[in-house]
């Protein structure tokens, strides 16, 4: 069968694996991106979006590619623009529409009643998208299919979970050919790749947080092996020629015996720059000098707020202050680009809080200082803190605004201090507390430094230090190079050559 995935923005792993999985059961994939160019955590604005979007070229390119099966892998964010795309659609092929990924396994109850909705896939998605796809090539019964609810006759038909798959080495490597042959720029600057599933922690706001609850916490967090890992690096790595690589696991540094073979390993194989996601309590010497040596340029440290009542009783982190501080040390001592970050908007907290924040972090420098909004997702431990409907909102996917900006818990006067917060790994101290006595950060904007700051703080320390591999996903010119790519597409779809 022909399966069209369709997704909106960047490149997910998600869709490469079940795309993969397909194609080694002998079955056609084919890939439709919507880039929601003024939609994004990057831009956001409703009138420009207005002007140039590409839902209409978006409907038109899957339509005529005549798929059997349509996939959307849907994150909050961005589930009601997959309702609204996929009813279009619905009205325009024959092609059975199959909802799957963190929102929809989140409220599949509520998905499935969509009548522009086939399927939904709740959790992992391989076994059971192969599963249905075959039964619907075959004609057989899809009202049985472990992770799948349907309707029938009326009525919703929902299925146990089956269990995570145990051997993630099992799997084929991700189909990156999907996005590179799509837009080359997906792939050939950063290759982004996964060395597990799951996550050690169960943070009150992440999507982790309800899928451990999902499978009751049962084989929950799986490793690759090493030889996977680096076989599929080494195999890329002469197919694509990508600059750098992106580990997008949730907390890269958990398991140190790994740890130390993989970057034994990738030292000699691999060796090229890369990023990963790192937690205050797995960080000591040795890790750094692994990290350092094996060639890791970038960590992002997860910190989120200093306030340790916070970060135990409402965000269900684990770490003391003294942890961070200890993280930040050794971090500093080397060629790593360090950034920090932090969640704005938390559930009881108040600008006091903030302003500590800011004067911790200009007593412990870091290279840079990312901000976000809290984002509240669906049945996740957080959303205790909410009214009903708001919460009826959320999982309606109609509580959404990107993170970056202002997220689902924005607060203009916060915004303020926030901006203080990256102001104060430049500012002395005693000016810093003078601003704060004088109340100061008052008169400044309330929009969001965040981009501006990774961005100066980026170029400076390009510039005047050892620290050259900061960003860790795209670039400036990789923004650049992506905007005027889809840009030049859409004039050329209204008739401009």
């Amino acid at each position: 069968m022909k399966i069209a995935f369709i997704y909106p923005v960047y490149e997910s792993l998600g869709i490469e694996y079940l795309s993969a999985y397909l194609k080694s059961q002998g079955h056609d994939t084919c890939l439709f991106i919507d880039p929601l160019l003024f939609r994004s955590y990057i831009l956001d604005n409703k009138s420009l979006d207005r002007v140039i979007n590409f839902k209409e070229i978006l409907i038109d390119e899957v339509v005529k590619s005549n798929p059997d099966v349509i996939c959307f892998s849907v994150v909050s964010d961005y589930y009601q623009w997959a309702c609204s795309t996929a009813q279009r659609l619905k009205k325009k092929t024959k092609a059975k529409i199959i909802l799957g990924g963190p929102h929809p396994t989140s409220v599949p109850e509520k998905v499935i009643l969509n009548d522009f909705v086939d399927f939904v896939i709740v959790g992992e998605g391989e076994e059971a998208l192969l599963e249905l796809i075959t039964n619907l090539e075959n004609n057989k019964d899809c009202t049985r299919i472990r992770n799948v609810y349907t309707r029938y006759k009326g009525s919703i038909i929902t299925n146990e979970i089956r269990p995570l798959i145990s051997s993630l080495d099992t799997l084929p490597f991700p189909d990156k050919d999907l996005y590179f042959n799509y837009y080359r720029g997906f792939i050939n600057e950063i290759y982004v790749i996964i060395g597990t599933r799951g996550c050690p922690n169960s943070c009150s706001y992440c999507y982790n947080n309800y899928l451990r609850k999902l499978y009751n916490g049962k084989n929950y967090l799986r490793w690759r092996s090493v030889n996977n890992v680096i076989n599929e690096l080494v195999t890329t790595k002469r197919k694509y020629s990508y600059k750098r690589i992106q580990f997008f696991d949730d907390l890269f540094t958990f398991d140190k015996e790994w740890l130390r073979d993989f970057c034994a390993r990738y030292k000699k194989e691999v060796a090229m720059p890369f990023f990963c996601n790192v937690h205050p309590d797995t960080i000591d010497q040795e890790t750094v000098i692994l990290l350092e040596d094996a060639g890791c340029r970038t960590v992002d440290l997860g910190v989120q707020t200093i306030s340790e009542e916070l970060r135990r009783d409402v965000l269900g982190r684990v770490g003391s202050n003294k942890s961070i501080v200890n993280a930040i040390n050794s971090i500093s001592k080397s060629r790593i680009f360090l950034y920090v970050n932090l969640i704005l908007g938390l559930p009881n907290q108040d600008n006091e809080e903030l302003l500590n924040i800011a004067r911790f972090f200009n007593k412990h420098k870091v290279d840079s200082i990312s901000l976000f909004w809290l984002r509240h997702f669906p049945r996740t431990d957080i959303v205790k803190y909410l009214d009903k409907e708001t919460i009826e909102r959320i999982e309606d996917g109609y509580v959404s605004s990107p993170y970056s900006s202002r997220g689902t818990s924005f607060s203009i006067g916060m915004s303020k201090i926030g901006n203080l917060i990256l102001l104060s790994q430049i500012l002395p101290k005693k000016v810093l507390e003078f601003v704060i006595k004088k109340k100061l950060y008052r008169y400044l904007p309330s929009v969001n430094f965040h981009f501006i700051n990774l961005f100066l703080t980026g170029l400076f320390k390009r510039t005047v230090s050892y620290k050259k591999y900061n960003y860790p996903h795209f670039s400036l010119i990789n923004y650049l190079q992506y905007y005027y790519y889809f840009i030049i597409k859409w004039f050329k779809s209204i008739g401009f050559n």
